[in-house]
């Protein structure tokens, strides 16, 4: 009779880190539509860190032999997290959201499970038999080893890739270096420890209980995130993290009302007079230095007086100046990429969300709206 299940302090702090990974899989779910077409790489690869670790708790509780389906569930999800994490990656810096080839990341994945189906076609009491009896699923040693290497390859390939990818971004704002260089170090963490148990288990050395180290840099990733996405939710958005120990101080130094009304007469007026929104690389740093205020305290006063983010309030004078540019009747007539650039986008992906996001057409299809409705007055 196998032993009865049971926890440890470490089972239950990792059984926390899956339902935590589930909790903030389903906030990202259940965001607004244009945040959820980005957000849900990070919430897939949230999902199945939370199954890879929630497999991982049941072998060391023994909770296994009562949901045996769970074995080997997760075997082969490591070849979805480097794609999952660089797919989010884009979205972040360029609002790309993938097409075509670049969906071919996740054959590895599907090629890898193809030998083990007849396994998780195998009814339950079946996979109980092969527990009761210590059996391992007949499967070709060398089968098993190419998979692992390839495994361990795909995923350092990543996240090396992730790394030097955020760490190329560097002409983005400082909030969105942070977060996402964070992001990409915490996933090359994961990596390093996911690689480092299957060196070390092949030394005498090796204690099983060092198995734990997989989820532990797992749960670092997970609570990373939590805790990002509850010092400053619009981390969640796409739109970068700021000092997390000044985050804290700032939410709670509220500025009086005149004051912040102060600071937007003042943003508006230089606006108008400069636009500097029509800077492709404008940051919230240049702009605070510019109107002689606390970056903080700009911060605040676009959220509270203005009703949006840093972002969005620059995003929606460029869409308005585009506007402009696109209705103008200009000789030569400018193409898109021309006015996307002019307005202060530095490239196309990001102009086209954001004009649809504001007037809910594509510019030249909302250009030729706008002739269709003027020739019929």
């Amino acid at each position: 009779m196998p032993n009865p299940p049971s926890l440890d302090t470490w089972t239950i702090i990792f059984a926390l880190s899956v339902f935590q990974a589930w909790f903030l899989t389903l906030i990202f779910l259940l965001k607004s539509d244009r945040e959820r077409l980005g957000n849900l790489w990070l919430a897939l690869l949230l999902f199945f860190f939370g199954l890879m670790m929630a497999e991982n708790v049941m072998w060391w509780t023994r909770y296994i032999n009562h949901f045996p389906h769970f074995c080997m569930l997760s075997l082969q999800v490591p070849f979805l997290f480097g794609p999952l994490m660089w797919f989010y990656q884009r979205w972040v810096f360029e609002r790309y959201f993938p097409h075509g080839a670049d969906y071919l990341y996740f054959l590895p994945f599907f090629i890898a499970i193809l030998p083990f189906l007849p396994w998780y076609f195998t009814d339950a009491a079946g996979k109980l038999e092969a527990f009761s009896q210590k059996k391992s699923y007949p499967l070709a040693s060398w089968v098993r080893s190419l998979l692992l290497y390839a495994r361990l390859l795909y995923l350092g390939g990543f996240a090396i890739l992730i790394i030097r990818y955020a760490y190329q971004q560097a002409k983005v704002d400082v909030h969105i270096q942070r977060w996402t260089r964070g992001l990409a170090w915490a996933f090359l963490g994961f990596a390093v420890f996911y690689a480092s148990y299957f060196v070390l288990v092949q030394f005498s050395f090796f204690n099983l209980s060092w198995d734990y180290q997989i989820s532990l840099a797992m749960t670092v990733f997970v609570f990373f995130i939590a805790y990002a996405g509850y010092t400053q939710p619009e981390v969640f958005d796409g739109l970068g993290w700021k000092n997390p120990v000044l985050a804290i101080k700032t939410q709670s130094s509220a500025l009086p009302q005149s004051v912040m009304l102060t600071i937007e007469r003042k943003l508006v007026e230089v606006m108008e007079k400069e636009a500097l929104y029509q800077e492709a690389e404008l940051s919230l740093e240049q702009l605070a230095q510019r109107l002689d205020v606390s970056k903080y305290h700009l911060s605040q006063t676009i959220n509270e007086v203005i009703g949006c983010n840093f972002y969005e309030y620059i995003n929606n004078l460029r869409v308005e100046k585009a506007r402009d540019l696109l209705l103008s009747g200009a000789e030569p007539e400018l193409s898109v990429k021309e006015i996307a650039y002019q307005a202060g986008f530095n490239n196309k992906v990001s102009f086209y969300n954001a004009f649809r996001k504001k007037f809910g057409l594509a510019p030249l299809l909302y250009k030729a709206a706008i002739k269709q409705k003027e020739a019929s007055n």
